[in-house]
């Protein structure tokens, strides 16, 4: 049963991706990021609807504090399942996120994506493409818009802790140093992953402190290593 409920989530994506791509087409000809860029966020709204409501899997977030967030920051998040990409979609109201080059190359889907700002990574170009990564974040912050990236990559199965992050996050953190970085620990992993999707369970999003400045590059992973894969400890 949970891997059938999981076909027919991943059934009821492409549906819903293909038909909302469809009307909104027109809206590709304003050439106007900030419009397209809604189409994201739609598909994110109904998509965590259609989760929670049929499939009954909310989210719990813990830590975060909007009136202490003043400007866009650079959120670091843990990555187990497609959850969190929805999930953080409508939290931020449509961020931008990094994405492996190869999701361009969904139809519909990649073309939105390309359209709606989001920066696709070619590990393969090396430090040109860092380059143009920290472009295009620069000019994404400058337009007020969040920025989140998947430190170790790729999805990692729930319990696993020693996934190692990409380094290129570290020169994020050295460049854009009047921008936090904060971690997230989640652990969709458990009630989403290629085994189903689990009936009547709470994901816990854990949004942790920035990361403090002035780390050197061993100091500043291992802090984000933690921080990524432990959650926060409960008040008493």
């Amino acid at each position: 049963m949970p891997r059938f409920r999981l076909l027919c989530f991943y059934v009821f994506l492409a549906f819903w991706t293909v038909i909302l791509s469809i009307l909104y087409a027109p809206l590709i000809l304003s050439f106007n990021q900030k419009i397209i860029s809604g189409m994201p966020y739609i598909w994110s709204i109904v998509s965590m609807f259609v989760l929670k409501h049929i499939f009954q899997i909310d989210a719990r977030v813990h830590g975060y504090d909007k009136s202490v967030i003043k400007k866009p920051c650079i959120f670091a998040c843990k990555h187990q399942s497609i959850w969190e990409t929805i999930f953080l979609m409508k939290f931020f109201k449509g961020p931008v996120f990094l994405v492996k080059k190869e999701l361009l190359y969904i139809p519909f889907y990649g073309w939105y994506i390309w359209m709606s700002g989001m920066i696709p990574v070619n590990r393969e170009k090396g430090s040109t493409a860092l380059r143009s990564s920290m472009k295009k974040i620069d000019k994404a912050l400058k337009n007020r818009r969040n920025i989140v990236i998947f430190p170790e990559g790729t999805r990692v199965i729930y319990g696993v802790k020693d996934a190692k992050l990409e380094v290129g996050i570290f020169a994020f953190y050295k460049y854009f140093k009047d921008t936090e970085i904060i971690p997230i620990y989640l652990d969709s992993g458990k009630c989403i992953n290629k085994d189903g999707i689990s009936r009547k369970a709470f994901i816990d999003v854990h949004f942790k402190r920035p990361i403090r400045a002035g780390l050197d590059k061993e100091d500043f992973l291992s802090s984000l290593h933690h921080d990524i894969n432990t959650p926060l400890i409960p008040k008493i």
